[in-house]
């Protein structure tokens, strides 16, 4: 992955819509009330999670030409109980997460012993989880629900 300097988000709003926002009851993959053509309206008076994210895009991973808004996901970490840091990909087109990167990416992500989970468009979800944890069947299952598909997976069984 290329890093860039810092970036800013410019016109891209993707989290607006592809991102859940509790405080102000926003679900998951619906476009924010508050945002507008240039921006969020109430900026300087955001809820706390909109305030503290940052996709990493924004930290300056990846190309230009990468900003979620154009290239259709959403690249974030995230502290996941009993997972540790996971790689989290918010599809914001759909079928972005089936391109080259996404795939790529991944693969990386499970090489390194990381855990990857991939946020459908449709509010679907798959959890790849790398064999390398050693996860009971029992604690998989902590990790299922309705939404989510859970997956143990080597690098080699990505493709």
């Amino acid at each position: 992955m290329v890093m860039q300097k810092r970036r800013t988000c410019g016109e891209c709003t993707a989290c607006c819509t592809a991102l859940p926002v509790g405080e102000i009851s926003k679900p998951q993959g619906v476009p924010c009330r508050q945002c507008t053509k240039v921006g969020c309206s109430i900026y300087q008076m955001r809820p706390r999670s909109c305030r503290d994210f940052e996709c990493q895009w924004l930290k300056g991973c990846g190309e230009d030409s990468q900003r979620p808004d154009l290239f259709g996901i959403i690249n974030d970490y995230s502290l996941v109980d009993g997972l540790g840091y996971t790689v989290i990909f918010w599809e914001i087109a759909k079928g972005a997460l089936d391109n080259l990167f996404g795939e790529s990416t991944s693969i990386a992500a499970i090489e390194k012993s990381i855990p990857v989970l991939h946020v459908y468009h449709s509010r679907k979800e798959r959890l790849f989880i790398p064999h390398t944890l050693g996860l009971s069947e029992s604690e998989l299952k902590t990790y299922a629900n309705e939404n989510r598909k859970v997956f143990i997976v080597s690098a080699a069984a990505t493709n």
